[in-house]
Order: C-alpha cells, then structure tokens, then sequence
C-alpha cells in the first residue's frame, strides 16, 4: 500500500491535519511510501519555504524511514524550474521510477509541467517554453522506453497535471483543454 498527496504545500492548519493523520496511519498499518503530485511549495516554489511546506510536516514520516516520491507541479517550477526543491528532496530527477510490492508493482513519476508549457503561468518566456518542450520530447521518449520494458504486472504513471480529473479544476474550459494535450500526448 501506499499514501498519494497532492497540492500539499500551503502550510496551513489542513496540511499539518494530514500529515499527522499519513502519520497515525502509518503507525496503524505502514504503508510503502507517499507519492506527491507537485504543488508542494505555494505559491511559487520559493527555496526559503521548503522546510516549512515538505522538511516539518512530513519529517515524522521520512524520520521513520518512509520513502517519498515527489514530482513538481506549476507553483513549485515558478521559481529555477524547480531545480532547488528537486534538490532538496534528495537530487530527485524529473522524471524516474521505481519499484513497489517486490517488483509487482512499477511507478513512473513524470514532471508534467513541461508537457503544457505556457500552462498555469509556467515556462511562459520563450526560452523556458522550448527548454520545456526539448525536456517533454525526452521525458515522452524516456516513457515509452520504460514501459516497454517493465517487468511489472502492475504500473502506475503519474504527474501534477491529471489525464482524466472529476476535481474541481476539471471544469474550467482550459482544464478540459490541457487535459485532452494530455491525454493526446501520453495515452
């Protein structure tokens, strides 16, 4: 098993509510890690919040050994393409995976912020866009390379941006428009 936490970064009363309860859970019946889908710093990423947005909520976790699998979200890459919090999360590539379950199960984490660049106020600069669009053409390339050669009965690829969302930004007309380059772009 384990936990997924999306947009978690506000450092808000909520985000502490939930780190408490990944904690009391874990100690209830422990999970295999966390995935966390990007929006981890808000609101741009800014390096002198990473202790208080992912290092203090999260820390009783990681103390006890827990794994975290992070990708970026657009707050996170408005500030150094979010080269710092890829550090500080351990040196994190954008895009790896891992297994889970004894090799059963297979995860593929992908920055998806550079599949729309222009998207949600990120990579807008011309120079940002097509360093974005050179990194998606790789990390497209680096998908299918390895889910061809996944050994996995299982796999789960996942990102910030959804393919398919019943949440409340899936009803915004350019949601609906990002989620079908999505779709056009992974699927």
């Amino acid at each position: 098993s384990f936990a997924v936490l999306g947009d978690p970064g506000d450092r808000g009363p909520a985000q502490y509510d939930v780190a408490a309860a990944l904690l009391r859970e874990y100690g209830r019946s422990p999970f295999g890690g966390v995935l966390v889908l990007g929006d981890n710093v808000y609101d741009t990423g800014d390096p002198g919040l990473f202790d208080a947005s992912i290092g203090q909520p999260y820390g009783p976790l990681r103390d006890r050994g827990v794994p975290f699998y992070p990708v970026l979200g657009n707050h996170d890459c408005m500030t150094e393409r979010g080269e710092r919090q890829l550090r500080y999360w351990g040196d994190v590539p954008r895009r790896y995976r891992f297994a889970m379950a004894d090799g059963a199960l297979e995860c593929f984490a992908l920055d998806t912020t550079v599949l729309l660049p222009g998207y949600a106020s990120v990579y807008e600069d011309p120079a940002d866009a097509a360093w974005a669009d050179a990194e998606a053409e790789e990390t497209l390339g680096w998908l299918r390379n390895a889910l061809a050669d996944s050994p996995a009965r299982m796999r789960i690829v996942f990102g910030h941006y959804p393919v398919y969302t019943s949440g409340m930004h899936g009803s915004f007309l350019g949601s609906r428009r990002y989620q079908t380059t999505m779709r056009e772009r992974l699927e």
